[in-house]
């Protein structure tokens, strides 16, 4: 069926402002990831199906729940992981799933997991959000013209039945009014694939309604975007769900890219940097309660009482996303050390690879087991503590939001290894593989890359090819924590910085060589007095009351150690007493032999006892043993550091 609409502008990548995906045979644990995502998640036609039948149930508006989401959370992903492996077994299942999701459209247009007679509250705009999102993330890959025409026009209709009842007029309710829950971010996150639709259709209409988004500032009590441009930090917002509301700023940045309008670019850079600066963690997560900002960077190495988690994946995951669009809006790379530092510690780490499951909701192992885990530990817990978003599906299993989330996190690392500069291209990761890019003139480069990194040595090498006899850049990320890097071009050095580092030249069987600095980094706990959080008072409506948090002493006793991106952790696999202080001397580290880890070292005290550490992304997995990425220290040895 093909949907009446307005004239398309079909075949529009949605990536023209985006990264490429130009990785084809990577060899590391981005790849792995990607494999084992397909293998044990996307490829099940069982699950994509029952997915797409919460919106013939539409069970959610009995619970006011968001089984509406999981569907378009993992074909976005899954479409992502495509675009980089070009599996077509997968894209024949993803195919497949996309033609029964344009079947549960309604005769006006309205696709939803809620009644008509409980629609457009809680959680209703959000699952909408993500079944337009995902399927302009499948348009990238579709194989099928006619197919893609019938998505655009599904997209269309879906849309304008949602904006003759959304919006400003007579009859139709605010969208700022909608959700009754976290002073509806979640509805007015639509505003990232509301822009999309108008670049992929060039339809006026949605431009105009995404305009009426940003103009009510995606919130009910303040305009988010304007308040980013303030002093005020994240945690003293009026709502602080960290998840929606960085969904609002992916949104912001494709505003900008629609309209050119300056300030937009500015808010989004404004408020990237508050969550770099104040809500990010050692391994690359935020929020260390809940799923909400509050100043995490200074409250990481808190305990949580055992009702509380920390660090949610789908937070990380929307994070790793959002750097990916601020690393393309201003070029600053820190970004991109963020997306790293994120991707090979929470990100990696919450990978369910020995199959457990989290007895909170069912003692079944059948019924209980996901894909990914949805909370990290910072300091002394287990993983596993609980999961993220669940809902009961019609077969009697349940499912999660950071489970449907996860495959997003490693297509994003996989299609930001390479990205477009102004004047030719920018390898931004150190993943072994082969690749190929088209120069500014139209040739081609191929690029291959060698390397142990991260978990061995910080030697990377990199063979590039091409016929091009014109000069072009290629940028080589410099890691901000990399205060000793060597980089060499034909045997010639180059001077480097933190940063970018952009060389032209003829780029003609040329060999490069960069050397990391891979020695390990001590960072000491933070230190303050108090902090705004806040406490949930009211579940359903996710209702919040501020107060201050004050740091104790105990919390100050600590130290990070990182190898590079990597953080390493103490384990109870390794160590009978991770709680007991560690005193680590730096000088001493030597690498191990753990077979479960991708790396492991041994460290040693002033007294010469030594203790076993291991990748963060490796600890724990077995969601029995407890680790910790803080390592307990003694007083003496904090005031000697």
């Amino acid at each position: 069926m093909i949907f009446e609409g307005s004239e398309r502008i079909l075949g529009k990548s949605l990536y023209t402002d985006m990264p490429l995906s130009y990785g084809k045979k990577m060899s590391g644990a981005c790849h792995e990831a990607a494999k084992w995502i397909s293998d044990v998640q996307l490829g099940d036609p069982e699950r994509w199906a029952i997915f797409v039948n919460q919106f013939r149930l539409q069970k959610d508006s009995s619970n006011n729940g968001w089984r509406g989401e999981y569907w378009g959370k993992m074909m976005r992903g899954a479409s992502l992981i495509v675009h980089y492996t070009g599996d077509d077994t997968l894209y024949d299942v993803l195919e497949t799933s996309v033609r029964d999701m344009l079947t549960v459209i309604e005769p006006d247009g309205r696709v939803s997991s809620y009644n008509r007679d409980k629609e457009l509250v809680f959680w209703d705009i959000w699952g909408r959000k993500y079944v337009v999102l995902a399927m302009e993330y499948f348009l990238d890959i579709c194989r099928d013209p006619s197919l893609r025409e019938k998505i655009v026009s599904f997209l269309c209709a879906q849309m304008d039945h949602l904006m003759s009842r959304v919006g400003e007029g007579e009859g139709k309710i605010m969208i700022n009014q909608t959700a009754k829950v976290v002073e509806s971010l979640n509805s007015c996150s639509i505003l990232e694939p509301t822009v999309r639709l108008y670049r992929i259709t060039g339809e006026k209409r949605y431009l105009d309604f995404a305009k009426y988004i940003v103009d009510c500032g995606a919130c009910s009590s303040e305009n988010i975007f304007e308040k980013a441009l303030t002093d005020v930090p994240l945690n003293e917002y009026n709502v602080v769900k960290a998840y929606e509301m960085m969904s609002c700023f992916e949104g912001l940045v494709e505003y900008y890219y629609a309209t050119g309008e300056q300030w937009c670019r500015e808010s989004a850079l404004a408020f990237g940097e508050k969550v770099l600066t104040q809500e990010t963690t050692v391994i690359g997560g935020c929020a260390c309660w809940g799923e909400y900002f509050d100043r995490a960077s200074l409250r990481q190495t808190r305990k949580n009482p055992p009702e509380e988690t920390m660090q949610e994946t789908c937070v990380t995951v929307t994070w790793m996303k959002l750097c990916q669009k601020l690393f393309l809006l201003g070029g600053d790379s820190r970004y991109l050390d963020a997306i790293e530092k994120s991707f090979y510690n929470a990100y990696l780490g919450a990978f369910n690879t020995e199959n457990q499951y989290c007895n909170r909701i069912y003692n079944d192992p059948v019924k209980s087991t996901l894909p990914f885990d949805s909370y990290s530990p910072l300091t002394t817990d287990v993983r596993g503590r609980g999961v993220g978003g669940p809902q009961i599906l019609e077969d009697g299993r349940y499912y999660g939001c950071c489970a449907c989330i996860g495959s997003v996190g490693a297509g994003i690392y996989a299609s930001t290894v390479i990205t477009k500069s102004e004047n030719g291209i920018i390898l931004g990761f150190y993943e072994g593989g082969t690749y190929t890019a088209p120069t500014p003139s139209g040739k081609t480069v191929t690029i291959k890359v060698t390397t142990s990194y991260p978990y061995g040595n910080g030697e990377v090498d990199i063979q590039i090819n091409t016929d091009d006899e014109a000069p072009f850049d290629i940028g080589f990320r410099i890691p901000m924590w990399s205060e000793n890097s060597n980089l060499t071009v034909d045997s010639e050095k180059v001077e480097t910085f933190c940063g970018i580092n952009f060389i032209n030249r003829v780029w003609k069987n040329a060999a490069v060589t960069l050397d990391l600095d891979m020695r390990v980094r001590t960072e000491k706990a933070p230190v303050f007095d108090k902090v705004m959080v806040h406490t949930m008072t009211d579940w359903d409506l996710l209702t919040l009351v501020a107060h201050y948090d004050e740091q104790c002493e105990e919390d100050r006793r600590y130290v990070c150690l990182s190898r590079g991106p990597i953080v390493l952790a103490s384990t109870e696999e390794l160590t009978e007493d991770i709680t007991a202080p560690v005193d680590p001397v730096t000088e001493t580290v030597k690498t191990a032999n753990v077979p479960f880890a991708r790396a492991s070292f041994s460290v040693s005290d002033k007294n010469g006892k030594s203790t076993t550490l291991i990748d963060y992304g490796s600890a724990g997995k077995n969601w029995k043993k407890r680790i910790t990425a803080w390592l307990p220290v003694s007083e003496e040895y904090l005031a000697n550091i």
